[in-house]
């Protein structure tokens, strides 16, 4: 784990303690992840935003298959009363 990581769990520790304000927290995490311009950087790079992946379905395809669930449905009440004998 790195050193700034280390940094904001002791820090939120201290805040769950009631040691530190939610204020003072914040201020304080803000200096541990965004460093001033004579800090280096994190070690550790943040993880890369999730990229958003749009599923395409066409309002054709989408009519076909409830069609086919309904026949499905269907066609099952039918078996099961001509089994039955209703």
């Amino acid at each position: 784990m790195s050193d700034w990581m280390k940094k904001l769990r002791e820090l939120e520790a201290l805040r769950n303690d009631g040691l530190i304000t939610d204020e003072e927290f914040e201020v304080k995490c803000q200096e541990i992840v965004v460093p001033s311009s004579n800090d280096s950087f994190p070690s550790e790079k943040p993880p890369a935003p999730l990229k958003q992946v749009k599923i395409q379905t066409s309002n054709q395809s989408l009519t076909k298959r409830i069609s086919n669930l309904v026949l499905l449905v269907v066609g099952g009440a039918f078996l099961a009363s001509a089994t039955v004998g209703w």
